[in-house]
């Protein structure tokens, strides 16, 4: 007579906590045993710190006549879940907008009203967000941290949004903010992408980073690397795997090369990582040399200038991470391709309806969002 064999809860939450959020949703639906034990805040926070690093799934594009449209990276995702943004109720042709992502969650907008949400378990939340506050908004989730989130808005004032009060207040005052940023600084900063890293919130300027950090509410400026005659502008900053990365360009507008480069936690030095030639990419895509920009409001079929300034856009650095590899994820007219760094290999991850604007090359890696999952509610 066959035996059954019935494993403690203790033990099936220790086995299930190995697998990806994504298959975790799935599995809420087996029984409603696994449904109240899946869904356990101590499993939540459990299975986070088993999956420190999840992988990217996807990422969100902004596109003004298309909102924020979502895009697997792998070619046969998996029916569930699917992060897109439908379960969030909008007038009919009401466009949703992708504000910013962190760790699985993100905030997103239409017309007047915020939200934030995880697309993997399609939870969603209103945010609240009075007049006297910035539309430039920013989320910091760290579930190793916290399973509480905060929203930082920053242009004149300083206001911090925080869920586990579910209240804004103000951290920081004009006065303070111009003693760490003048006016003329902070009319530059795109306040609009942040990088949360290390505790704090990263902003690019021209010549240096600005960061705020969360804990201590205060404002510092970060050097970036000093030019050197391999780079001479830094035209992507992210966060992969603890490290605050930057992508150089070359001083001699060499259109192919790219220099990543990396910090410690500390930022008191950067280490080159990466050199990234990607000279062969010209001849796997032949359209994009070919490909007519705007030059100076002219317009103009320039091969070799055209992949300078709108052919290769790094958007995403994925320094590792379970069944990731190290990625360069490019924006090339009309795809978003990978770049293996170890084997030199590309991938066509998507085709893209929208293509890049004029001044793309510099600052187009802001609209992408990319994710990964979490099974925080927000």
């Amino acid at each position: 007579m066959p035996t059954t064999f019935f494993l403690n809860e203790d033990i099936t939450a220790e086995i299930l906590a190995l697998l990806p959020a994504k298959d975790i949703c799935r599995l809420r639906c087996v029984c409603k045993q696994w449904l109240h034990l899946l869904s356990n805040p101590r499993f939540i926070q459990h299975h986070s710190a088993r999956n420190p690093h999840p992988p990217v799934s996807g990422f969100f594009l902004s596109d003004h006549n298309h909102g924020s449209q979502h895009f697997p990276i792998k070619p046969n995702p998996p029916r569930l879940p699917n992060p897109t943004l439908s379960f969030i109720p909008a007038d009919d042709g009401t466009r949703i907008f992708v504000e910013s992502s962190c760790n699985g969650l993100i905030i997103c907008f239409q017309k007047a009203m915020y939200y934030v949400c995880n697309p993997t378990t399609r939870e969603f939340v209103e945010l609240p967000v009075p007049d006297e506050v910035a539309r430039n908004l920013s989320l910091v989730f760290d579930p190793s941290k916290s399973p509480h989130y905060k929203v930082i808005s920053i242009c004149s004032q300083v206001h911090i949004y925080s869920s586990e009060t579910r209240s804004w207040k103000l951290s920081m005052d004009n006065t303070k903010l111009r003693e760490s940023v003048s006016a003329h600084q902070a009319g530059s900063i795109h306040w609009k992408r942040s990088t949360y890293w290390n505790s704090t919130l990263v902003w690019l300027v021209t010549r240096y980073l600005l960061s705020f950090d969360v804990t201590r509410e205060c404002i510092t400026k970060l050097t970036l690397p000093p030019e050197a005659p391999h780079y001479s502008k830094v035209i992507y900053m992210g966060e992969s795997r603890g490290k605050l990365v930057v992508i150089g360009k070359p001083r001699n507008q060499e259109p192919y090369v790219f220099y990543i480069l990396e910090t410690d936690n500390l930022c008191s030095g950067w280490s080159l990582i990466y050199k990234v030639d990607l000279y062969r990419i010209g001849d796997l895509y032949p359209e994009i040399r070919k490909r007519p920009i705007w030059v100076s409001g002219i317009k103009r079929n320039v091969r070799r200038r055209a992949v300078n300034c709108a052919g290769f856009l790094p958007v995403h650095l994925s320094m590792g991470g379970e069944g990731e590899g190290q990625l360069l994820f490019l924006n090339v007219p009309g795809k978003i391709i990978s770049y293996n760094l170890s084997d030199k290999s590309f991938t066509k991850v998507r085709d893209l309806l929208s293509s890049m604007g004029p001044y793309d090359c510099l600052y187009g890696w802001r609209k992408f969002e990319f994710l990964g999952h979490t099974l925080f509610s927000p």
